[in-house]
């Protein structure tokens, strides 16, 4: 999250995509970085739930408050990947 919060970079998303799997890719490479509220990352992430040993629901905390992912890994020892990305309540 804290490369996600770095909204200023020229190359935002070439920094940040390769933390998405291919297909939230699709969906999150046409963000607008200048609507992502001007926030930082304050704790470390807290994993809210496991439905399974590949996917990991997590909170991560920012001035703003929690941003909640949804990660993926496709294999043991393989990366943690971005599924989903929900702001804090009343951010859009």
């Amino acid at each position: 999250m804290a490369a996600y919060f770095q909204r200023d970079r020229d190359d935002w998303w070439a920094h940040i995509g390769p933390y998405f799997t291919a297909d939230a890719a699709k969906l999150y490479v046409n963000t607008d970085p200048r609507r992502i509220p001007n926030t930082r990352v304050t704790g470390s992430a807290e994993l809210i739930d496991s439905p399974s040993v590949y996917l990991a629901w997590v909170n991560v905390p920012s001035t703003v408050g929690n941003w909640t992912l949804l990660l993926g890994c496709e294999a043991e020892g393989a990366p943690w990947l971005i599924h989903e990305i929900q702001p804090p309540e009343g951010i859009h």
